[in-house]
């Protein structure tokens, strides 16, 4: 046996009056409904009397979702007794079978079939909606039964025809042809915005939508059966990838239109989810249909409807409002989408018919290219604003950097002028405390002026190289590095102060010989002593201040810690911010950070680290120096010392100058007055001195003279001719080539010194300068003159130097010792272990006689003659085109850092390697 549990049941199905004048046009059918909860009644069963029918009050009968069959009845009585042929029809596309059973006198039943399983093209007649012809007879009533099973849902209305009308208005179904040419137009807009206007984020996502919703609405409306006339399978796949394809389309729309990963990222998490579920449903509509995963993915759309909803009143009540044209779609579809879907779902039942929802359905679709167009306009209008604040933000940029460069310059000439009076000030300041003998209070007050001036001097260094690090103009130097030297050499500098104050200074590391091949060695330094002198400053007596050195496999890691104060929670996120002052009256960094700080953190990303700092109120600081770490092989020569060092030959300087050197006669081109006076002050107890103001009158002053200086010191920032101009004369000229040449200059760029190593300049001494290293200085040079001449003089008719010894030139033998010295070089260039001592074997010579001979010809150390080599010999593969990348070029000429090599071409010729491939 079999359970059903109705209410309202009836015992027999109302008659449903045939007029005699015939049906022109369809009529509703009142029907009674049976839900087969067995899956297995026949028509014996539900015809007998026992049947328990339901009664439907509408004619469209809406039962929602439900997987299993659903029986009707309805009974036909005509008024004449005549026979007449009518078309039985059932307003639902999504019936999958649909099983007719009419009484026949001879066999029972009469049984048609129709419904989406069975193909288009057999179909009797052969329709969208699944219909049948019946013929009538007599006036007796005529009781129908049929077997409806839908795997979406039930909702549908039965109607009649007179068949000769059926045929001439349904069967050639021009409404599927308007549908379908109204669909295809309108998939043109969404189509030419993914062709044409793609680069626009919401029209594309809104293209998209309007593409899944076109090919679902041809799919929905029974348009597949047409598609696919002779398969039922791929009408009804269709049709279910239709409607899933539309749920992770309108999830991208609705995510890029209201910006959720921008205002609600969580909510993105959501959509992706109603999205994944789309696209699994369209996987498995070719494999799995069945209805309660059809109902699923119904319920899942429904859901997401109503989320959209509820999504744009959050967005709303948060003062969020995504542009009118960017949401009117959805305005306009979702209510009506929830609605239809939430009915076939079955969450309620439905008070609207079809032919009724069809019109806002219809709406919105029409509505779709005045939305497009819309969105259009909103997406260029957001584009035009885009740009014009990417025009604005440009100009501000390029303000900004005007504004930098203005300022650069602003402070390099005000360092420059700057170093000269404090020249002024600590030259004078030296030479008294050095003739004061005791310790009165003019000594000390002398002292304190000293000490006010080296900071000043030091203060004018740091804000040049602030200026210079924001404008880019700052080089790093890196070369091989013993490390823990450098670590241990910025301990020692403090260990007097820090004992006077009774505080522990200690070193920990992990690895003595730590060989790290790319540091810029003058940098670290600066960095480590600015952060000890601030710790040492922090820390009370008593208190403890760590530098440690930490190696991980590819970072180096700095660290130095103290046990003072700490920085307040307030202070700590400006403690790298320019001359800072704090408004704790405890606080660590009291009076403020100048720019120390600030520049150490510049010098940190200059070098490709971070320098960063953690402290806890009233339990200490630790400052970290994060930076990339690459391990020098083993034999790679590694210094603790200033790279610049290198790069100016500075012989041994005696400890007591000797007396032969007494009656010399130096040339001091200097354009300050002041100075000027200065420097004689400082030269004339031991030398002869001759003044000029600048290169033009340097140059006259030797024409005119007799005999020639013993050594030149010259300025390079001067009127008419400046320094570089004036070396570059006489490194020109026979005459003067030989003469020693010092730089004393305010110039501290590292290109302004390359540029005077490679005319010739024989050493570079800065301003301020100190009196002594200056005397010592030019002590050596003139003894180094001297062994020269002893080597190296040949008869010339030039004139001589004040004791009358000829002017000394290059021989043949030098000449070809050079020669011999450029091959040796350029044969072994791609070695990248080439050194002095190799080039000293293969010469036939000691390091030391290949320095000096190398140093007396070419104004070079060996080391610096390499380099040169190496760049000499790059510049022409580049220029003859003879490499193909860096990469190549680098390995030719000795380089094993790429990006090395390339910023030490850049700042040896002003043109990067790239530039030129």
């Amino acid at each position: 046996m079999w359970l059903l549990v109705f209410f309202n049941a009836n015992a027999q199905s109302a008659p449903n009056p045939l007029p005699a004048a015939g049906l022109a046009s369809p009529t509703s059918l009142r029907v009674q409904y049976l839900v087969d909860s067995t899956d297995g009644l026949t028509i014996e069963q539900v015809s007998s009397p026992q049947a328990r029918w339901q009664t439907s009050e509408d004619p469209t009968l809406i039962l929602g979702f439900t997987p299993h069959p659903v029986w009707c009845r309805f009974t036909l009585q005509q008024a004449a007794d005549t026979s007449r042929d009518f078309a039985l029809e059932i307003t639902n596309y999504y019936v999958d079978s649909l099983t007719l059973y009419q009484p026949d006198s001879l066999k029972g039943w009469s049984v048609q079939h129709s419904g989406d399983m069975i193909p288009f093209a057999r179909r009797t007649p052969a329709t969208r909606f699944p219909a049948f012809y019946v013929t009538v007879s007599g006036t007796r009533p005529q009781t129908f039964y049929a077997r409806i099973l839908a795997s979406q849902h039930h909702s549908y209305r039965w109607q009649i025809w007179n068949q000769a009308p059926f045929m001439t208005h349904r069967l050639p179904d021009i409404e599927r042809y308007i549908s379908f040419a109204l669909l295809l137009m309108l998939a043109l807009f969404p189509l030419g915005g993914l062709l044409f206007m793609y680069r626009f984020v919401v029209l594309r996502a809104y293209s998209l939508l309007g593409l899944a919703v076109a090919a679902s609405a041809v799919v929905g409306t029974g348009l597949s059966n047409v598609i696919f006339p002779n398969s039922p399978y791929w009408a009804h796949t269709s049709h279910y990838v239709g409607v899933a394809i539309v749920m992770p389309v309108l999830a991208y729309y609705i995510v890029r239109v209201c910006k959720l990963p921008r205002y609600m990222p969580r909510v993105v998490v959501l959509y992706q989810f109603f999205g994944g579920i789309g696209l699994l449903y369209a996987g498995l509509s070719f494999f799995v249909r069945h209805p309660y995963i059809t109902w699923a993915i119904v319920a899942a759309l429904c859901i997401m409807h109503i989320s959209i909803v509820l999504t744009l009143l959050a967005l709303y009540r948060r003062r969020i409002q995504p542009a009118f044209w960017y949401i009117i779609s959805i305005i306009l579809t979702s209510p009506i989408y929830a609605y239809f879907y939430g009915r076939n779902a079955g969450f309620f039942i439905g008070l609207i018919s079809e032919e009724t929802l069809k019109y806002p359905l219809l709406f919105s679709t029409l509505a779709t290219p005045l939305i497009w167009v819309g969105i259009l306009w909103e997406a260029t209008r957001d584009r035009i604003r885009t740009a014009e604040n990417l025009s604005l933000e440009q100009s501000r940029r390029e303000n900004i950097q005007a504004l930098d460069k203005l300022k650069t310059d602003f402070f390099t000439n005000v360092s420059h002028e700057l170093r000269t009076p404090l020249t002024l000030i600590l030259g004078p300041l030296g030479s008294v405390l050095k003739r004061q003998r005791t310790d009165g209070e003019d000594t000390r007050l002398i002292e304190t002026a000293q000490r006010s001036a080296r900071q000043l001097l030091k203060l004018v260094n740091e804000i040049l190289d602030l200026s210079k690090l924001e404008a880019g103009k700052v080089a790093v130097s890196l070369r091989p590095v013993r490390l823990v030297e450098v670590a241990r050499l910025a301990v020692a500098n403090f260990e007097s102060q820090a004992q006077l104050r009774n505080i522990a200074l200690e070193l920990n590391y992990e690895v003595e010989e730590l060989l790290v091949l790319a540091l810029d060695v003058k940098k670290i330094r600066h960095v480590l002593e600015n952060l000890l002198s601030n710790a040492i400053k922090a820390t009370p007596a008593g208190g403890t201040i760590t530098l440690g050195v930490q190696v991980s496999p590819d970072k180096l890691l700095l660290r130095v810690s103290d046990t003072g104060r700490g920085i307040h929670p307030d202070d700590l996120p400006h403690v790298f911010d320019r001359f800072f002052q704090t408004n704790q009256p405890d606080a660590a960094v009291e009076g403020g950070t100048g720019i120390g700080l600030a520049l150490c953190q510049e010098y940190a990303r200059a070098m490709q680290g971070r320098l960063w700092v953690e402290s806890q109120w009233g339990q200490g600081t630790t400052f970290f120096l994060e930076l990339p770490l690459l391990v020098a092989p083993a034999g790679t020569e590694a210094s603790a010392s200033d790279p610049e060092e290198d790069m100016a030959y500075v012989p041994r300087v005696p400890a007591e100058p000797p007396v032969s050197t007494s009656g010399e006669t130096v040339l001091v081109v200097e354009d300050n007055p002041s100075l000027r006076n200065y420097l004689l002050t400082v030269l004339q107890p031991r030398f002869k001195v001759w003044l000029a103001e600048d290169g033009q009158a340097a140059l006259d002053l030797l024409a005119q003279a007799t005999t020639l200086p013993s050594l030149i010191i010259s300025d390079v920032m001067m009127p008419r001719m400046d320094g570089f101009q004036l070396l570059d004369h006489l490194k020109g000229s026979d005459a003067y080539r030989l003469i020693p040449v010092i730089m004393l200059t305010a110039r501290a760029d590292r290109a302004d010194k390359l540029r005077a190593l490679r005319i010739g300049v024989d050493d570079y001494l800065l301003k301020p300068f100190d009196e002594d290293e200056l005397l010592a200085r030019i002590t050596s040079l003139l003894l180094n003159q001297k062994e020269r001449q002893k080597h190296v003089l040949t008869e010339a008719d030039t004139p001589t130097h004040s004791e009358e010894v000829p002017a000394p030139t290059a021989s043949a033998e030098d000449m070809a010792w050079l020669l011999k010295l450029e091959a040796a070089t350029l044969a072994q260039l791609g070695n990248a272990d080439l050194t002095a001592e190799w080039l000293a074997d293969d010469m036939a010579v000691s390091r030391r006689t290949l320095f000096r001979e190398i140093k007396r010809l070419t104004g070079l150390t060996p080391t610096q003659y390499i380099t040169t080599a190496r760049f000499r010999h790059a510049r022409q593969l580049l220029e003859n085109r003879e490499v193909t990348s860096i990469k190549q070029l680098a390995s030719v000429v000795g380089f094993r850092q790429i990006k090395h090599f390339s910023i030490s071409y850049k700042n040896q010729f002003g043109k990067s390697p790239s530039d030129y491939l």
